[in-house]
């Protein structure tokens, strides 16, 4: 009987190397496209928190709009009517402030868990973090200063 190259134990043995190189490849391909997917979900879904949050904002921003035009007629009837002027006159009809409620925990959450470093668009990537970041902090700023100056005003 002729003894065939396939059934020797070398083969055999080379063989099941490339089977586990192989395999081995393989698996770490499979848990790379699962971790990108993973990374890839996780962006979506604080974009899509960011998108509500936004919303919310804007909802918030046009309160604040509307807060101030009826401060501005309080105003003016206060000044052109000759109502009297009290502490509680300026306290329910002319305050100015209107506290800055955002919410970043989207935001924030997608800089914990680093999610934000996969949006595509560096330009995306940059509004949001500018947002956030400066303009979220000076808004916060300008509501805690508008508040103590009127405090303030009404001492």
């Amino acid at each position: 009987m002729k003894k065939s190259i396939l059934n020797t134990p070398a083969f055999r043995y080379i063989f099941e190397v490339i089977v586990i190189v192989f395999s081995v490849t393989l698996s770490f391909y499979i848990q790379d496209v699962l971790n990108e997917r993973e990374k890839i979900h996780l962006k979506n879904n604080g974009l899509d928190g960011v998108l509500i949050e936004l919303a919310a904002d804007k909802r918030h921003f046009l309160n604040g709009i509307s807060l101030k035009e009826i401060i501005n007629d309080n105003t003016d009837s206060i000044l052109t009517d000759g109502v009297r002027v009290t502490n509680e006159n300026i306290f329910w009809t002319m305050r100015r402030y209107f506290n800055f409620q955002g919410s970043d925990k989207n935001f924030n959450s997608m800089v914990s868990t680093g999610s934000i470093e996969f949006i595509e668009s560096k330009e995306l990537s940059i509004a949001i973090q500018n947002y956030y970041g400066s303009t979220y902090e000076l808004l916060r700023d300008f509501s805690y200063q508008d508040r103590n100056y009127f405090d303030d005003m009404v001492d």
